[in-house]
């Protein structure tokens, strides 16, 4: 198994982390370092020593060239250490017109400025990567000290508020660019890559078959998960029936059924009964056909068809509540109220088993829209993601509570009085707030009486009973999200990808921006009582859990719900925002 390196400068990401998933597809058994991979940079490394040692552990070096990188200290250093230690290296153009001199030149570098799915670029990488790995040989032992580090990288090395952040499901400390000079090494002989022109010419026929059977494997990928994401979207789902609320219904005769709005307006009329008269109301004959109406709607013990049927009579209760006129009793006949079910409380009762069985239910409090979360269990973490996701537990919720339907806009923001040190880098009113740390998405929070999600919490209203990959289902569909491949390099509008609705109705719970949650990070299973979840917690030693992934991503795998990111609090970039919850 051969180990790869890759160097690229911050403002490649997008190629690199392409470049990693494609290294990866095409070597499964190697393996692949770059600092945003999973077991890349993490909080608390001395970055520099943790990249000298990765750079010594690898084989081949990948040098991903630009005008950024060639020009880039830290990327010169890195290269140049390669060449230390005499690596195997590969240099790779990933845009034109790559301005390219020095040692750097004296290397055949592949053209891949089409993109990573150009199969003859493919093709020439793999044959590449086989070639390097037949010449892989011990390595020497070292004869001087190790590259430093550029010498004005202050120590210890944050990130300047204005330079670009980036997420990734681990916290990590940046691939950092800076103008100043590096010490040079002496440089080390490096091989050229030549040969004769038959093999040559072999060489070529030999590459270009391989990239004509990657091609062909990663067109029936994408024709297998096209087929699987018109069976999700064939599923029948229950869409609410718009109503009008502008004519009252009539009055129902005693021979007729009460239909879903009937109900809901006579269940509004008797909780107004029920207030005004203070258990002892004057009641007319329509009153008293309210009162039984809404026992009749919501028996004490209901079967699964009735108790989903309560549900939708209490979404119409919600929605009517602000519109409708409640009905004053002309005082014609004295009698006493006996309260009947109440609707909420059947509401507050019902557990769903399936994540169909549940109708979404929004409500506004104070100009935000949120979506009732029931009370449940669901299985928390994968079997099949990173170690920090397992095991595998169950967690049940005693009591439903609402969760803001959309990352926290800057709109809300500053009409609530939001207060934040950074401004948010991408501007607009619809776009979610970012550049801001765990302690300010708290406090804005508390601001409008809520708090943020514990990840149990935003792992069940995203995922639901059924614990699904994605908030839509099992199988993976970049339309539903805002990721790299779509993103347009920056964030987008909340909400603007209806379709990857969780079964709640909670929108962009995967991609566009990560959000904050209470939790610190702490390894499963999940227990709310040990002390996870105190949120008064101010050290830098500690880290906070982030969920949902971001659009910096294109990854499949770190958009999943089980995905746990961990980053300081303190720590804040244009790929983070938040989400409030109401018990």
């Amino acid at each position: 198994m051969a180990r790869i390196f890759i160097s690229y400068s911050r403002v490649d990401l997008q190629f690199a982390q392409q470049l990693y998933e494609l290294l990866q597809r095409m070597r499964p058994s190697w393996h692949i370092w770059y600092d945003q991979a999973p077991d890349g940079l993490l909080g608390g490394d001395s970055w520099w020593d943790e990249i000298l040692s990765a750079i010594a552990q690898s084989d081949i070096f990948i040098y991903v060239l630009s005008n950024e990188s060639v020009q880039s200290k830290y990327c010169q250093a890195e290269f140049e250490e390669a060449r230390r230690l005499q690596k195997r290296i590969i240099t790779i153009q990933a845009r034109d017109r790559t301005k390219i001199q020095g040692n750097l030149a004296d290397i055949q570098f592949i053209d891949i400025k089409n993109g990573v799915n150009d199969g003859v670029a493919v093709a020439q990488l793999s044959g590449a990567l086989d070639r390097q790995a037949s010449r892989i040989k011990k390595q020497r032992p070292l004869w001087r000290t190790p590259t430093p580090k550029p010498a004005d990288e202050p120590t210890p090395t944050p990130r300047p508020d204005d330079a670009p952040d980036i997420d990734t499901p681990t916290i990590h400390i940046p691939h950092a660019e800076s103008q100043n000079t590096a010490s040079t090494p002496e440089p080390a002989p490096t091989a050229t890559g030549q040969s004769s022109w038959l093999f040559g010419v072999l060489g070529v026929l030999v590459v270009g078959v391989i990239g004509l059977i990657i091609i062909q494997n990663m067109n029936t990928n994408h024709s297998q998960l096209a087929q699987g994401a018109d069976q999700i979207a064939s599923r029948p789902t229950d869409t609410p029936t718009v109503i009008q609320t502008d004519v009252p219904p009539e009055t129902p005769r005693s021979d007729q059924p009460l239909s879903v709005d009937e109900i809901a307006i006579a269940t509004i009329n008797a909780r107004s009964t029920e207030i005004e008269m203070n258990n002892q109301a004057i009641v007319t004959e329509q009153a008293q056909r309210d009162l039984q109406a809404t026992a009749t709607a919501f028996p004490l013990t209901q079967s699964a068809e009735e108790t989903r049927h309560a549900i939708e009579v209490e979404t119409r209760v919600i929605e009517l509540q602000a519109t409708l006129t409640t009905w004053t009793p002309t005082p014609t006949q004295t009698a006493t109220f006996t309260p009947t079910p109440n609707a909420t409380a059947t509401l507050l009762a019902y557990r769903p088993q399936t994540n169909n069985d549940w109708t979404p239910v929004e409500r506004e409090f104070d100009g935000v829209t949120m979506v009732l979360v029931p009370a449940g269990c669901f299985m928390m973490g994968s079997g099949t993601g990173d170690s920090d996701e397992r095991p595998v537990h169950e967690q049940c919720f005693d009591a439903p509570f609402w969760i803001d339907k959309t990352e926290v806009t800057q709109a809300q923001f500053a009409r609530v009085g939001g207060v934040k040190a950074n401004d948010n880098r991408f501007t607009g009113d619809d776009r979610p707030v970012e550049r801001i740390t765990w302690f300010e998405a708290r406090d804005f929070c508390e601001l409008r009486g809520g708090r943020l999600p514990t990840e149990a919490e935003w792992e069940y209203a995203a995922g639901g009973v059924e614990s699904w990959v994605y908030p839509w289902g099992d199988i993976w569909d970049g339309d539903h999200t805002i990721h790299s491949g779509n993103s347009n390099s920056q964030t987008a509008d909340v909400g603007s990808r209806p379709s990857g609705a969780s079964w709640v109705g909670a929108l962009d719970m995967s991609g566009n921006v990560w959000d904050w949650t209470n939790s610190l990070y702490e390894a499963y299973p999940y227990d709310v009582d040990d002390g996870r979840e105190r949120d008064t917690e101010n050290s830098t030693d500690v880290l906070r859990v982030l969920r949902g992934g971001s659009w910096l991503f294109f990854s499949s795998d770190y958009l999943r719900v089980a995905v746990r990111g961990r980053l300081d609090p303190h720590g804040r970039s244009f790929g983070r925002g938040f989400r409030c919850v109401l018990s």
